[in-house]
């Protein structure tokens, strides 16, 4: 396959960053830190990914990204959203992805792309553009599982005109021998524009995810929501950030997870507020219940503003399941398993309300329960 010289460009320097560090660490101050032992990035980078790839859908063009490399929208917007805190994770997946999908709404369209898919190759590195003109809405669900895939890269990067809407919805349930590797991004150029983030996180042993939202446009808005269940000794890294450029931008990352055996969490939250980005509304919080001892999770938010014409919060709570909770469910005769298990589904249930995407949940609870027989 022959690329364009700026494609090669960005994809060879994303690769000599990566491969100075194939082996990344992931520690935050002191105390903070997951481990990649037995991690090789150049490992992965030389296996060929599965084409799993669906071009026909009502409302929307998709196409093969590589056959639409000489687009004028793909030229100007592939790989240019900045990515808060890059990795080596980050530019692996810049400079290795061999599949993808372009995705192009037309002005006034409304869409849903259902891309769940089965993976069977070592190594899928993947990335998928969207590009939503003037006024259009689409929707796509990414649901896949694996038993034999090591390793899952993919980078998602929406670009939004003016009201137009995107949601992206991943739930991933690979093995727990499998690591993924996941890179949302988006540009919100129109005004009133929208994405809506959402990440269901249940399988690999290590997850490095981040979801970043440049809102430029005025009255633009990004969501980032998400669920994770951990258990084993499951390694699970995730951020999320807004970055305020336009007036009366709005921001809102509520994520909700549950750990236990020795699983691991960190989530990261950060909203950054331009000088010159007046009436913004920030907002920012992780909840996590822990059901062991040994189960750890830590909380790292940030803000950055940079003017007082602003609204913006976070929070975090990291606590246990409630013994008293607990004792009241046992001594209605209900076993200890299920009595957890209405817990779990209890501490889910505020994320519902807040979604208002049922069908998403309905496809999410499943999951949930296997986890926990």
């Amino acid at each position: 396959m022959t690329l364009p010289a700026w494609l090669r460009e960005k994809k060879a320097s994303a690769r000599a960053r990566y491969q100075q560090d194939p082996s990344p660490k992931i520690k935050y101050g002191l105390t903070i830190r997951l481990s990649t032992k037995g991690l090789d990035l150049t490992d992965h980078a030389k296996q060929d990914s599965e084409h799993v790839i669906t071009l026909e859908h009502e409302n929307c063009e998709v196409h093969n990204l590589f056959d639409v490399l000489d687009h004028p929208l793909v030229q100007q917007y592939l790989l240019s959203t900045p990515v808060a805190d890059r990795t080596a994770f980050d530019d692996f997946i810049d400079a290795e992805f061999d599949i993808g999908l372009a995705v192009f709404v037309p002005k006034g369209a409304s869409a849903t792309l259902d891309l769940t898919k089965t993976l069977t190759s070592q190594s899928f590195k993947e990335y998928i553009f969207v590009y939503a003109h003037t006024d259009s809405t689409l929707t796509i669900i990414d649901k896949y599982h694996s038993e034999h895939t090591a390793l899952r890269a993919r980078a998602v990067e929406i670009v939004c005109e003016e009201n137009a809407k995107v949601r992206y919805a991943n739930i991933q349930a690979l093995t727990q021998d499998a690591v993924e590797i996941a890179s949302y991004r988006a540009q919100l150029i129109g005004n009133h524009s929208k994405v809506e983030w959402f990440t269901g996180t249940f399988g690999a042993s290590l997850v490095h995810a981040n979801a970043d939202s440049q809102l430029i446009g005025e009255a633009s808005d990004a969501k980032s929501y998400g669920v994770f269940l951990g258990n084993n000794k499951q390694q699970f890294d995730l951020s999320a950030s807004s970055f305020h450029k336009g007036d009366h931008s709005t921001s809102d990352m509520y994520t909700r997870g549950v750990l236990f055996d020795s699983a691991k969490a960190v989530y990261r939250g950060n909203i950054d507020i331009a000088a010159d980005a007046f009436g913004c509304n920030g907002y920012q919080k992780e909840e996590v219940l822990l059901l062991s001892e040994k189960a750890v999770a830590d909380a790292i938010p940030n803000l950055e503003i940079r003017n007082n014409d602003v609204k913006c919060s976070h929070g975090a709570t990291i606590g246990r399941v409630d013994e008293e909770q607990l004792f009241y469910l046992k001594s209605r005769g209900i076993p200890q398993e299920l009595a957890t298990k209405m817990i779990v589904e209890g501490f889910f249930e505020p994320l519902t309300t807040r979604l208002d995407w049922p069908e998403l949940f309905a496809t999410l609870m499943p999951l949930v329960e296997e986890k926990l027989r």
